[in-house]
C-alpha cells in the first residue's frame, strides 16, 4: 500500500457502514435503485482498498477484482471512465478473462462503475 493510501485511510473515519462516508450504502442503493453498491480507493494505478459498501454481492466484487487483478473497477480506474456492462453474461470474454466467470458465480448480471479523481494522488471508484 503506497503512503498516500495509508494517509488517506487513516484520515477517514472510524468506522464501517453508514459511519464511514457518512451515509447507509443500503439506503444509498436502494435511492438509486440498485442492488448494491461500492467505493474504493486507489493510488498508483491499481485499486487497492474497499472503503464503504452493501453487503454481500458488492463486497465480494471489490474483493474479486482487487484478488484478479483485472474487472471494470480496474478500467474505470486506470482509463478515468465510466463503464457499463448491462450484461455480463454477454460481455467479450478476451476483456477480462479471469474476472468474468468469477463474476458469473457471484451471479452478477450488470456492473456500472465510474471513476471520480478526487486528488491528484488518490482516485475512487465507485460502483453500482
Amino acid at each position: 500500500m503506497s503512503a498516500t493510501l495509508a494517509r488517506i485511510l487513516r484520515d477517514l473515519p472510524d468506522g464501517s457502514g453508514a459511519a464511514l462516508l457518512g451515509g447507509d450504502p443500503v439506503r444509498c442503493a436502494r435511492l438509486l435503485g440498485v442492488d448494491g453498491i461500492a467505493v474504493s480507493l486507489g493510488t498508483d494505478g491499481a485499486l487497492t482498498e474497499l472503503v464503504w459498501s452493501t453487503p454481500g454481492q458488492s463486497a465480494a466484487l471489490e474483493d474479486l477484482q482487487c484478488t484478479l487483478g483485472e474487472g471494470p473497477g480496474f478500467d474505470a480506474y486506470r482509463h478515468r471512465t465510466l463503464i457499463a456492462i448491462p450484461d455480463l453474461q454477454q460481455a467479450a470474454t478476451h476483456r477480462w478473462p479471469a474476472f468474468l466467470p468469477e463474476a458469473g458465480e457471484l451471479g452478477l448480471g450488470v456492473v456500472f462503475k465510474c471513476h471520480a479523481h478526487i486528488r491528484s494522488e488518490a482516485r475512487v471508484t465507485a460502483a453500482w
